[in-house]
């Protein structure tokens, strides 16, 4: 496998392949969110240079077939919009994982924060704290979010 990250941008065509994914992993968060609703947000960030942005890794030796995506947004958590910008929605599908493409997709995130210019990016997670830890980002703060404890994380892109 050679992954590649895109803007998805670059390949609107699967916006609804990365919204699907999405909604399967955390549709469940929103009650009232539908899969249309998650498609159109996920359209929106389907920027080259402006925050949301979202990055998707293509396999460069199958076809381009998707493997992931992650998203560069202003804010990704309500209860703390003194926060931003942050990394959301970090997802590989489950056959390719435990291969990089999730470190490769985040590393891509914060070098592209780093461009943008931003001091402080951050992201909460669930599980995946020592994920992120080996990537270099710091604990903030736990908190309790859409019904589960989280730990809220940051990173100074322009540091690394």
């Amino acid at each position: 496998m050679q992954p590649r990250i895109a803007p998805l941008a670059d390949h609107p065509e699967l916006a609804e392949s990365v919204a699907r994914w999405h909604f399967d992993e955390w549709g469940a968060l929103s009650p009232d969110a539908t899969l249309e609703a998650w498609t159109a947000h996920i359209q929106q960030s389907a920027s080259r240079a402006s925050l949301p942005i979202t990055y998707i890794a293509l396999d460069a030796s199958a076809g381009d077939d998707l493997l992931g995506s992650v998203t560069l947004v202003e804010c990704d958590m309500e209860t703390r919009p003194d926060l931003t910008p942050w990394l959301a929605g970090l997802f590989v599908r489950p056959a390719s994982r435990s291969l990089g493409v999730g470190s490769l997709l985040a590393l891509h995130a914060v070098s592209a924060a780093a461009a943008m210019g931003v001091a402080r990016l951050y992201l909460y997670t669930h599980a995946a704290r020592s994920f992120y830890e080996r990537l270099g980002w710091h604990a903030l703060e736990p908190a309790f979010y859409e019904g589960r404890d989280v730990t809220i994380m940051a990173i100074e892109p322009a540091a690394r």
